[in-house]
């Protein structure tokens, strides 16, 4: 009884390689309109629309990345120091346009 690698049936992937082959496919409006809008509007159909305190975490990180962006233009010209205070301040205030988050969770995002 001869048997060929063709023959075999294909090895498990691992989670990494599931991961590097999954293919997300998005249509080409969705594409256009995370593209466009605020970052209000596109964090907001990210979420879907909702908002639970489990999302703190993602939420914030989205923030903080937002106001690096803002930033990032302005940090050559600042201090150490400046940078962590104007990256908090402006995160602070890019919180403050979640309007789909309502304000008593708003204040806990920034916390840690």
């Amino acid at each position: 009884m001869s048997s060929s690698f063709s023959d075999l049936p294909p090895a498990p992937l691992d989670a990494q390689e599931k991961e590097k082959n999954m293919v997300t496919v998005i249509s080409a409006a969705s594409t256009a309109d995370a593209l466009t809008g605020t970052f209000t509007e596109r964090l907001q159909a990210a979420l879907n629309e909702k908002y639970t305190v489990n999302m703190r975490r993602s939420v914030q990180t989205c923030v903080l990345l937002e106001a690096d962006r803002c930033l990032k233009k302005h940090y050559k010209r600042l201090k150490a120091f400046q940078r962590k205070f104007a990256l908090h301040d402006t995160a602070s205030d890019i919180v403050d346009t979640l309007t789909f988050i309502p304000p008593h969770f708003r204040r806990e995002i920034m916390y840690r």
